[in-house]
């Protein structure tokens, strides 16, 4: 429901230059356990022609296309909006005015968990927050389960991740690869990255498929870059049994463990109660900067002092430290190996390789990897950058990968010297 209220939105707000765009949330009850919710988004946009009604439903059709034509998107949105409001059996009512605006709007049946009034928000909020219990982390040990990622930092990552969970993956780089491993081994979730050179992850799964080699009791769970909305949906729709975006969230990982484990082979462990096994021993790099006035400025043994989150911040501008560590379960010593590895990568000689031959298809799918390699390790605006060339490439927009390279491998460049200077500190 927020993936669909969401596109509504955002749709409305493309779509108009001006005025305003209004989310209005209402409903009635059915009976004691139903309610029938309408949400309706309006807007005082351009509005729709009537013959071009048809055209919202279908995938990559713009609407008014030399109108718009200076308007964002692939005309995705209002067909994710359709299909996940199939799944919810619903379906989207539209009405316009051309050059007047537009309504959006659906109605929903949900179950009456609770009548109790909820009075003052805020205390209800605070008091159903004290009820909470405490957080816990999953550990599987028995488990059995596949990482397959062309990317050296996404594997040492989801590695990484697993490892607190006390899972040790198999990991494979390329579709057959992870075939073969298949074939030998019996995998209770297989990890399958989609943008790979070769077959993709969507080839690799069907293959999997056709030469039956899956067993009813394996969950292949796609791992993407691409998090728009609806992408779950998409990927289900493929016969994919789960979905996870990249750069990987803890929570999200631990979401679909849960989901997809034997229940024989999960326990819980209480968040606090056992050290993070990132901070054990995870890499034995030592850290970079040597803490000689420790006043004001106490760090535990994984942790940015003060004076190292200074060094860091002037030493790599171009880098969001807290960003970083987020990816990075807030291990230093983790960070250090990931910012290692992304400086040492070689992705730079394979994306200027495939530039100079105009391979815009491996071109798409090495900017696509730096996408998320550097949200990774905190470089968002270096990543929004890839992120566009991955767009141009997809569209076959040579002129604007012409136009936009240059500029990417400088910053990468920049990047590289950056984290390389920081990593040198303990040298100085």
């Amino acid at each position: 429901m927020r993936q669909v209220i969401t596109n509504l939105l955002t749709n409305a707000v493309k779509y108009t230059p001006k005025g305003s765009v209004t989310l209005s949330i209402g409903g009635r009850e059915i009976d004691s356990d139903t309610f029938e919710l309408t949400v309706k988004v309006s807007d005082t946009g351009i509005g729709i022609r009537a013959e071009d009604m048809d055209k919202l439903f279908k995938s990559f059709q713009r609407i008014d296309e030399e109108r718009n034509r200076n308007i964002e998107g692939t005309g995705l949105g209002i067909t994710i909006v359709q299909k996940l409001l199939d799944m919810m059996e619903s379906h989207l009512e539209v009405s316009s005015v051309y050059g007047e605006g537009s309504e959006f709007s659906f109605t929903l049946r949900q179950k009456i968990i609770d009548k109790s009034p909820i009075g003052k928000y805020d205390v209800h909020s605070h008091k159903h927050s004290e009820n909470l219990p405490e957080k816990k982390f999953i550990t599987a040990a028995g488990a059995k389960v596949l990482a397959v990622d062309d990317n050296e930092m996404n594997l040492k990552v989801i590695r990484a991740l697993l490892k607190r969970n006390k899972i040790f993956p198999d990991v494979a780089e390329r579709g057959q690869e992870a075939i073969e491993l298949a074939k030998k081994n019996f995998y209770h979730i297989i990890f399958l990255d989609n943008m790979m050179p070769g077959m993709n992850g969507v080839e690799t799964f069907k293959k999997m498929q056709d030469e039956k080699i899956l067993s009813d009791k394996t969950a292949v769970v796609m791992l993407t870059a691409s998090a728009r909305a609806g992408m779950r949906e998409i990927y289900l729709r493929e016969g994919f049994d789960d979905y996870l975006s990249k750069p990987i969230e803890v929570s999200e990982l631990e979401t679909v463990l849960e989901r997809h484990l034997p229940k024989e082979l999960v326990s819980f462990v209480v968040e606090g109660k056992e050290a993070s096994p990132v901070q054990k021993n995870i890499t034995e790099t030592k850290s970079p900067v040597e803490v000689d006035d420790v006043d004001d400025d106490v760090a535990g043994e994984d942790e940015f002092s003060k004076r190292e989150r200074k060094i860091f911040n002037e030493t790599c501008p171009d880098l969001d430290l807290d960003s970083a560590l987020q990816y990075s379960m807030d291990s230093k010593e983790f960070l250090i190996e990931i910012l290692d590895t992304f400086r040492d990568d070689e992705k730079s000689e394979k994306i200027q390789e495939a530039f100079d031959s105009r391979d815009v298809k491996n071109y798409q799918i090495l900017v696509h990897a730096l996408k998320s390699t550097a949200l990774l390790v905190g470089a968002e605006k270096l990543s929004m950058e890839a992120k566009n060339l991955e767009l141009a490439a997809k569209e076959n927009d040579v002129e604007k990968i012409l136009a936009g390279h240059a500029a990417l491998m400088e910053h990468y460049k920049k990047i590289r010297e950056q984290i390389t200077a920081w990593l040198r500190k303990d040298n100085a």
